[in-house]
């Protein structure tokens, strides 16, 4: 095959050059979003969180007035409400503690994913070119 005339080569290599750079606003713009969404679920968690903080204040509370009641009374219903308190507040902290890790689960999908198209634009942009 014979070689390519110095310009034609320059114009392949500048088509070339161009759809990467398109490639590359795509995941630029792409990571935007990501760190957009990672933002709004900082935020969300932040308040999840604060509310969850609430919910554990108030069911220590209730978990200690009940424990008092108990002691007072001597009952086995007040130690089953006790027990299903405490199954409660272990529920509530397992929530956040999964929240959290889905957040992390997600923003690697997202930088995987960026990557992964970037490379392929990079590839067929290479593979074009010759």
């Amino acid at each position: 095959m014979a070689a390519l005339p110095l310009g034609d080569r320059v114009r392949k290599l500048e088509r070339v050059a161009a759809t990467l750079l398109k490639e590359v606003e795509v995941v630029k713009e792409s990571l935007r979003a990501a760190a957009a969404d990672d933002r709004l679920m900082a935020d969300r968690l932040s308040d999840l969180r604060r509310e969850t903080e609430k919910a554990v204040l108030g069911l220590a509370k209730d978990f200690d007035e009940l424990r008092r009641t108990s002691e007072r009374n001597d009952t086995a219903d007040l130690k089953n409400e006790v027990g299903v308190l405490k199954e409660k507040l272990a529920k509530l902290e397992s929530a956040q503690a999964d929240r959290g890790a889905r957040k992390w689960s997600l923003m690697t999908i997202l930088f995987e994913v960026s990557l992964s198209g970037a490379v392929a634009a990079l590839v067929a942009g290479l593979v074009s070119a010759r």
